[in-house]
């Protein structure tokens, strides 16, 4: 049995958006909510964390784990959507 989690590297960029789910028992709990990646090296601020103006850098796959964070992606509609009904036009 291989321990390796293929998994574990998710692609996330600078400008890509994630959602940060982090379980019960971790210390980034109250933060759970989206962010976007602000750097290469796979950060998120948390701006006024500290209710006084601070900002906390977490750095995904350092201090947060890579199972608590999900990456968002857009979802395009599908192309074979019926056409709309058209009214009957008097005359």
């Amino acid at each position: 049995m291989s321990l390796y989690n293929e998994n574990r590297y998710k692609p996330v960029n600078k400008g890509d958006l994630i959602v940060l789910h982090c379980k019960p028992n971790s210390d980034y709990l109250k933060f759970n909510g989206i962010y976007e990646i602000v750097s290469n090296s796979r950060e998120i601020h948390i701006k006024d964390y500290n209710g006084e103006g601070g900002t906390l850098c977490l750095k995904l796959g350092y201090n947060v784990g890579y199972n608590d964070f999900s990456k968002l992606v857009e979802v395009k509609a599908k192309k074979n959507l019926p056409m709309p009904v058209k009214e009957e036009q008097e005359y």
